[in-house]
């Protein structure tokens, strides 16, 4: 069921009951529209299709331009609610029901990929204050038992004041002198002192409290709760309750004290560096911490798309020449005749109409300097790099006296810089020289338990960005994404959530259809895929004894784009035997880089 302005778009699940509608934020389904009514109508269920019932509202239902009482909805037909359109669709319920919401607070209180239930399930709107938000939390805390997370006490009480609703939530120590409280622990708002003193005086409002009983040291310990009301829903004691036997109880040791910070806790991560929970990018992050504590040159390589250049600000970031500058160079994106002067500088006069320039070897003086496409370098430049890396002394061109830097060096490369080495189109000496610590980059393919992370903070910022209000992806959304090799990475996953939210009507939520491109390359995994264990051999026609047997002839003739393929593979095999195997020279033969030719060497499968 979907209700539309024409600007913004929501989408809800046939009800199992009667529910009301209208633009308050009390009713069952909520319709911020102009024209719609605080109560504007009553929804029921019938056998077929729904009842839906005016309730005396300004504008009443129209139906097919007529004002009436009330309107029998089956799929396909359309209401008018003041400027709103209501309309009764056949959508697929994984459709309709986000698996990741990112609308209002709900996008707070735990229930992100980590607090889903066990079907994806999740309700479409759990607002903070409302009994409904303690869901986000349950599962949340669930989570991270069986994640072994151990939350700290201090994120576990800001999730719970969020809950609450509450401007505060205090561990305090009371009772050892009448009147007076001690806080240990504070989640939000300072309180207003006087609001403690009502409540140390024996009044109850406003705030509320349940005693914490963690063992003897800990006796006489109060959870307190200051609430906006007077006097707090009953749910809210049962929540505050339930807090306490998460601070206590069977779970004492795991959240009865903060978990020892880990070696990530000093590193200075990017805002756009996503860490999630799975196992590949845990191990990333300890990777990244031992780089970063080190001040020897290192070699970052993974595919493209991978994040390179981002886990290069981590590490300088993070380490001890944090205070210096971060300068990066793209070693594929200059001739090799310009970029000898980029690295390394150039004099006055070398040539004519040539200004003095210093290099980013001299720019990243102190700092750290990046060399993106480390392996797009000319071999006659990589001697000279080595010796600058050897010595720390640059000597511009046109120069004959060496100049000192101090600085690191940070390598990237999305091709096996070791087999490139060992074939002879990398300089081995120099391969060494840039790897005295490695770090490998791992796919997005190995990482899909981050994907929920990446989504929610891409769809946050494209919304962000474009103006726009996404409410959430939906379970067969989040399904197809689940199902793509993404074998441009996050790149591709950031290109593809951008254009699914330009797609997608503002207050809607993503769905599959929004995400076409990658549909059909997930189909066409699954077609071949098919092909390739359906299809059978074909068989040769049987011909009159003396005759050369002959294939079957088929009724259309291949698709371009095969026979361009085939052409393709066909002349970078000629280029390969005319090399002798030396994929540089092929490279060259061919006018492609070799990290473009190693892409189409995987793609067809050519050792």
């Amino acid at each position: 069921m979907t209700a539309s302005d024409g600007r913004e778009v929501r989408q809800f699940t046939v009800p199992r009951g009667p529910v009301r509608l209208g633009s308050a934020e009390d009713n069952d389904l909520v319709l911020p529209f102009p024209g719609v009514s605080r109560h504007h109508a009553l929804l029921e269920p019938l056998p077929e299709g729904l009842l839906l019932q005016d309730l005396d509202s300004k504008n009443g239902l129209y139906h097919q331009g007529r004002r009436m009482r009330e309107v029998r909805l089956f799929v396909g037909s359309e209401v008018r609610l003041g400027e709103a359109s209501l309309r009764l669709e056949s959508v697929s319920t994984s459709e309709a029901e986000a698996a990741l919401v990112l609308d209002g607070p709900s996008s707070d209180l735990g229930l992100g990929p980590n607090a889903q239930s066990g079907t994806g399930e999740m309700s479409e709107r759990l607002v903070a204050g409302s009994p409904e938000a303690v869901i986000g939390f349950v599962r949340w805390l669930e989570a991270a038992r069986n994640r072994r997370s151990r939350p700290s006490r201090r994120e576990l009480l800001e999730r719970a004041r969020r809950v609450l609703g509450s401007a505060s939530l205090l561990v305090i120590e009371a009772g050892r002198t009448p009147g007076s409280v001690a806080i240990l622990e504070m989640v939000g708002r300072t309180p207003d002192p006087s609001a403690l003193d009502t409540w140390a005086e024996g009044a109850s409002a406003p705030a509320f409290a349940v005693s914490v009983e963690m063992g003897d040291a800990t006796k006489g310990l109060v959870l307190l709760s200051t609430a906006e009301e007077n006097t707090p829903a009953p749910w809210k004691r049962d929540f505050l309750e339930f807090v306490v036997e998460a601070l206590s109880g069977d779970s004492a040791a795991a959240f009865s004290r903060d978990p020892p910070a880990q070696e990530s806790s000093d590193l200075d991560l990017p805002p756009e560096m996503i860490v999630g929970p799975s196992k590949a990018s845990q191990a990333l992050l300890a990777d990244l911490a031992l780089v970063a504590e080190s001040e020897q040159d290192a070699l970052l390589q993974g595919e493209t798309g991978t994040g390179k250049e981002l886990l290069a600000r981590a590490i300088h970031a993070s380490g001890s020449r944090s205070d210096g500058p971060f300068v990066a160079l793209n070693c594929a994106a200059l001739p090799a005749e310009l970029l000898e002067a980029d690295l390394f500088g150039i004099l006055p006069r070398v040539a004519t109409g040539v200004d003095a320039r210093p290099g980013v070897f001299s720019h990243a003086d102190g700092g750290t300097l990046l060399l993106d496409e480390i392996a797009e370098m000319p071999l006659p430049l990589q001697a000279k790099l080595l010796r600058v890396l050897q010595e720390r002394e640059v000597t511009p061109v046109g120069g004959s006296r060496p100049q000192r830097v101090s600085l690191r060096v940070l390598s990237s490369t999305n091709c096996d810089l070791g087999h490139l080495a060992e074939e002879g189109s990398f300089r081995t000496d120099l391969y060494y020289r840039l790897r005295p610590l490695e770090v490998r980059l791992p796919p997005l393919r190995d990482r899909l338990d981050d994907l929920p992370d990446l989504l929610t903070a891409f769809v946050a910022g494209a919304s962000a960005n474009g103006g726009k209000k996404i409410r959430g992806i939906s379970q067969k959304a989040l399904a197809l994404l689940m199902a793509h090799d993404w074998p441009g990475n996050f790149r591709e996953l950031k290109q593809e959530v951008e254009r699914a939210v330009l797609l997608c009507s503002g207050g809607g939520i993503l769905e599959s259809r929004h995400f076409d491109r990658v549909l059909a390359a997930v189909s066409r995994k699954k077609n071949g895929r098919r092909d390739e264990t359906t299809d059978p051999e074909p068989t040769l026609e049987p011909t009159p004894q003396g005759k050369a047997p002959t294939r079957p002839t088929t009724t259309a003739p291949p698709a371009l784009a095969d026979r361009v393929a085939d052409l393709e593979q066909q002349a970078i095999l000629n280029a390969l035997e005319e090399a002798q195997g030396n994929k540089s020279r092929a490279a060259r033969l061919l006018g492609i880089s070799r990290s473009t030719l190693y892409a189409k060497l995987k793609s067809f499968r050519i050792d």
